[in-house]
């Protein structure tokens, strides 16, 4: 596990009618193996854990990004991708291209 990133977050509280910042980091972590143990979901959860390569990622956040509000995520996902091409752990995805 190690920091590979860090970046200022904001967003708006509509109730309370103010603007939020914080300081987000993001921690990559390298699995040893994709093997998954079972999971028992509660009642509302409505989900499935299935692997995907970043390319999938980054393209179904595009799609839902418009207003840029999943840039810092899409800048935390193409840096954990760098890194882990840079220590040899990635070897299937093509870097991203620099950020502008």
């Amino acid at each position: 596990m190690e920091k590979n990133a860090e970046a200022l977050t904001h967003c708006r509280n509509t109730a309370k009618n103010v603007n939020r910042v914080a300081h987000a980091t993001c921690l990559l972590g390298i699995l040893k193996s994709a093997d998954t143990l079972p999971m028992q979901l509660e009642a509302h959860e409505q989900y499935a854990l299935r692997w995907v390569m970043p390319e999938e990622i980054r393209a179904n956040w595009n799609e839902r990004n418009a207003s840029h509000d999943l840039d810092r995520g899409l800048y935390f996902l193409d840096t954990a991708v760098a890194r882990a091409i840079e220590l040899g752990f990635d070897t299937m995805s093509a870097p991203a291209a620099p950020a502008r």
